[in-house]
C-alpha cells in the first residue's frame, strides 16, 4: 500500500461516495493502494497510458509527464500519500522518519520557481537520510519465512534517481537480480550470489551504476528487471521518468 491519490470534487470516479458505511470505507482503502475509489482500478497515467500507483507524478518545471489540468481544468483537490503495511515482531523497534518540506511564500518565487526550490530542499533532507540513517543495500527479515518465491513490483514508480526492488525465496539458492533496457541489454546486476531463504530489498539507482556502466546516462523510458532463482523466472516493468 504504497501510493499518492488525489480526489476531485467534480468528478465521481475521483470522490469517496457513502461516507459513513462499509462501501465508503473500501473506497478509500482503494484510494490508499493507487486505485480509483469506485471502480478498483488502478490510476492510468495519461501521458504514458501505464498504470500507476503514483498519481500527478509529472515534473511541473520541464512540463513533461502526468501534471494536473492535463485531463481536468482547475478545481477542488485533496491530496494523499500512503505507505505500509509494516510487519513487525512484537517487541521490535523501528525508526519512521518523516520530511515535512514547504517552498515559496518568498518574494520573487512564483509557482514554477517554488517547485524547484522545493526540489532542491528534497533533495537536501534526502541526503540528511543517507548520511544518518544508513540501510544496507540488501536487508533478510529473519522473522519471515516466505513459502514461495516472488518478486514485488517496484517502489516507487515511476522512479528517479532511486528505486526499491523486493523479493522472497523459499529456500538457499544461488539468486540473480538484473535490470534491462527496452533493447534488452543489460544495465546492472543487483544480485548474483547464493541467498538463505527470506525476503530482500534491493536498492537501484541510476547514480550508482556498477562497474562497466559507469558514466552511462540513463535515458527517462521503460526498463525490465529479471530475478532467476532456479527454474523460477520472473521479469516485472519499471519506468524512469527523469
Amino acid at each position: 500500500m504504497n501510493a499518492f491519490y488525489y480526489f476531485a470534487g467534480e468528478i465521481p470516479i475521483l470522490v469517496i461516495h457513502n461516507i459513513g458505511f462499509s462501501t465508503g470505507a473500501t473506497q478509500f482503502y482503494n484510494f490508499m493502494q493507487g486505485k480509483y475509489g469506485i471502480t478498483g482500478e488502478f490510476f492510468i497515467d495519461p501521458s504514458t497510458n501505464l498504470t500507476t500507483t503514483y498519481a500527478l507524478s509529472g515534473n511541473p518545471v520541464t512540463g513533461t509527464g502526468w501534471l494536473d489540468g492535463i485531463n481536468l481544468q482547475a478545481g477542488d483537490r485533496r491530496l494523499g500519500f500512503s505507505t505500509g503495511p509494516f510487519q513487525m515482531s512484537p517487541g521490535d523497534i523501528q525508526t519512521i522518519v518523516i520530511a515535512e518540506i514547504v517552498a515559496g511564500a518568498t518574494p520573487g518565487v512564483d509557482h514554477i520557481a517554488a517547485i524547484s526550490l522545493l526540489k532542491y530542499y528534497g533533495d537536501i533532507a534526502q541526503n540528511f537520510y543517507d548520511s544518518n540513517f544508513p540501510v544496507s543495500v540488501s536487508q533478510n527479515d529473519e522473522n519471515l519465512t516466505p513459502t514461495e518465491f516472488s518478486l514485488s513490483q517496484n517502489y516507487p514508480n515511476p522512479f528517479n534517481p532511486n528505486t526499491s526492488i523486493k523479493y522472497a525465496i523459499s529456500s538457499t539458492q544461488f539468486v540473480t537480480l538484473k535490470v534491462y533496457d527496452l533493447l534488452g541489454r543489460e544495465v546492472a546486476i543487483l544480485v548474483n550470489e547464493e541467498k538463505p531463504a527470506g525476503v530482500y530489498n534491493v536498492q537501484f539507482t541510476i547514480n550508482n551504476l556498477p562497474a562497466g556502466r559507469q558514466g552511462v546516462q540513463l535515458s527517462s523510458g521503460i526498463y525490465f528487471y529479471k530475478l532467476q532463482v532456479g527454474d523460477f523466472i520472473e521479469t516485472k516493468k519499471m519506468i524512469l521518468l527523469k
